[in-house]
């Protein structure tokens, strides 16, 4: 698998199998693609995979059983609430981030009733919380330096 970089393509830093785990879907591909650079600057020891669809998403999750998934709200074949009540109830020790454009208290109050660990806006993204999400597992923090 290969990362994307500011500076071209790097191999993972490890095998799938031994990283931190991480899903993301969201149907903005420029999002996604700022997102896992993003990460995978600050935490070089992530394997991350990206879907764009509820569909591609949830075949992504069983494949690959990560430990943290990002998950927006709207999705073009569904909702991302759906996909995250469905995740909560087939892995209950998944995290499972909301990540969406639309902080309504309406959103915020299914993300609750559903169990959903974190909910953060698009464009305030908090580094020390997905920081902590990450670091509870100690793996993929190993290689970052603060």
């Amino acid at each position: 698998m290969l990362i994307q970089h500011r500076s071209g393509s790097v191999p993972s830093l490890c095998p799938k199998e031994r990283c931190f785990r991480v899903l993301m879907i969201d149907d903005n591909k420029i999002f996604r693609q700022q997102f896992r650079e993003a990460l995978c600057e600050r935490f070089p020891a992530l394997h991350v995979e990206e879907a764009g669809d509820l569909m591609e998403g949830l075949e992504k999750f069983h494949n690959l059983t990560p430990k943290l998934v990002f998950l927006d709200i709207s999705l073009p074949d569904g909702s991302g609430l759906y996909l995250a009540d469905r995740i909560r109830r087939e892995s209950p020790g998944t995290i499972v981030v909301l990540c969406t454009m639309y902080d309504v208290p309406e959103y915020r109050g299914v993300a609750l009733r559903l169990g959903i660990d974190h909910f953060f806006r698009k464009d305030r993204l908090d580094w020390n919380q997905i920081g902590a999400l990450i670091a509870e597992d100690g793996v993929a923090t190993k290689a970052h330096s603060h």
